[in-house]
Formats: structure tokens, sequence, C-alpha cells
């Protein structure tokens, strides 16, 4: 609904509510309290919270892979790439030990933004192709935000076309379902590749 602050207020309480055994609950809680820390600006004001986080959760599974691609995006907003791709190759490895269909292409896009992000652009290409695969295979159960990492990755690759289709049914699902969280940056990463492709009036 946009009312951010009261969103984070709200996770705020709900941390200090929950017990420390249920730390998979907690780990999915503290990735979305990046999240929102990311949209007010607050870039790596949740770092230690995570850090905290991921120390207390077992070393496998969707959480710790989640908390992991917090930490990378924590990372990509201050510009610090090779934490970046520290984190989300962590992520990616878990990714594919678990049966989540929406992790996997999650993880997939970050981890190649962040090779591209260090100039790994052979490391890159081959990533970016199996999240958009996924994403395409799959677009029910995809997490939202694969299909803003995968656009930025596409867009920065100059795969303009790919980028602006991903953005563009990333934000039909946003809508659809809700999500408005991701719209803002979906909708300029869609602008920029509608503009690289000298689509003006779009």
């Amino acid at each position: 609904a946009g009312r951010l602050e009261e969103s984070r207020a709200a996770l705020e309480e709900l941390l200090g509510l929950l017990p420390e055994e249920a730390a998979g609950l907690r780990g999915r809680v503290a990735a979305f309290v990046a999240v929102v820390d990311h949209l007010l600006g607050r870039h790596g004001d949740a770092r230690a919270l995570l850090e905290r986080t991921l120390s207390k959760l077992p070393a496998g599974g969707v959480e710790a892979a989640s908390v992991m691609i917090e930490l990378a995006s924590d990372r990509f907003f201050v510009g610090d790439w090779e934490a970046m791709r520290d984190w989300a190759a962590g992520a990616w490895e878990l990714a594919q030990e678990t049966d989540d269909p929406g992790l996997r292409p999650l993880a997939a896009a970050v981890l190649a933004l962040a090779e591209y992000s260090v100039g790994g652009v052979d490391e890159a290409v081959p990533l970016m192709a199996e999240a958009a695969e996924l994403v395409d295979r799959d677009e029910a159960r995809v997490r939202l935000d694969a299909f803003d990492f995968l656009g930025w990755c596409e867009l920065s690759m100059e795969r303009y076309e790919e980028a602006v289709a991903h953005f563009d049914r990333g934000l039909a699902l946003g809508r659809a379902t809700g999500q408005g969280h991701l719209l803002m940056t979906m909708s300029f990463g869609a602008m920029f590749g509608l503009v690289w492709l000298g689509r003006l009036a779009e």
C-alpha cells in the first residue's frame, strides 16, 4: 500500500515477538525488513540484522538463501560488487538444493547481475539465460523480484527487447497480485529499455 514506515515498524514489532527458535520465520521477516529498507533508501541499514539472522539459520534451505539474496541486494545498492557476488554465489548454491520454484530464477538473476558488475560477462551470460528460461517456464510461481533483477541484468547486457518484455511481465504480475513495491523500479527499467530501442513514444 506504500505505507513503508508503518510496514517497517510492524516488522520490527514482529521480530521482537518471535522466539529465537523460530529461525525460519525470523529469516523470512528479516529478509523483508531489508526489502523495505531499500525502498526507503536506507541501503545498508538492514545488513547487521540480516547477518545476525543468517548466523542463526540452518546452513541450507530457502530461508538462508533468501537472506543471502537480500545481503547481495544490499551490497548492490551501495556499490560493493565483490561482496554482492559472494553473497549471490552462496544463494545460488543453496537455491539449487531446494525445490522452491521461485527461488532458483531469482538467485540466478542476482548472481548474473553480480557477475556482470565485477566484469564477469562470460559468467553472467549463461546465468542470465538460465534465469530467463526458468522465469519463462513457470511465470506464475516466480518471485516478483526475479523479473526485476533479470530485467536489469538484460538491460545492462544490452538485451533490450528481452529486458522490456520481462519488465512488462513483472509489472503485469505485480499489478495483478497487488504487489506494488517493485512497480517503480521495473517501470524505470522498461523506460530505459524503450529509450535504447528508439521507441520514444512508448
